[in-house]
């Protein structure tokens, strides 16, 4: 019976691993582009503001993920019950902060290549 108990607790921990997989969903920048084009996301820019200030996605706001607040100002400043869109200059920042966030609950779709992918589809860009 102890067995039967244990083997059931394993299982269940692993079915709550996998619902809350540190995995962000992916997009390119065309298909994001498209999205942006046809309704407001919440769309975050996790590079540092002076990154951010040289140019970024229209409507993104700035939380830097290297901030040692960061997981407190994404939870002052975005619903958990809509998908955050991230993106870094070329995706490792903001797969990284994905998965912080899918920690806390938030549902991400990260940009394929960051904001270089972006540049490279000739899509535009705000300074």
């Amino acid at each position: 019976m102890k067995n039967i108990v244990a083997l059931f607790t394993a299982l269940a921990i692993s079915l709550i691993g996998c619902l809350h997989s540190d995995k962000s969903e992916q997009i390119d920048a065309a298909a994001l582009h498209k999205i942006l084009s046809t309704k407001k996301v919440q769309l975050v820019d996790v590079r540092t503001a002076e990154e951010y200030a040289t140019g970024h996605i229209g409507y993104a706001v700035n939380i830097d993920m290297k901030q040692p607040n960061f997981i407190q100002q994404a939870k002052e400043q975005l619903d958990k019950r809509k998908p955050v869109y991230l993106y870094c200059r070329s995706g490792r920042r903001s797969s990284t902060a994905a998965k912080m966030l899918v920690a806390e609950g938030f549902h991400t779709i990260n940009l394929q290549g960051g904001i270089e992918a972006w540049k490279q589809a000739k899509l535009p860009i705000v300074k």
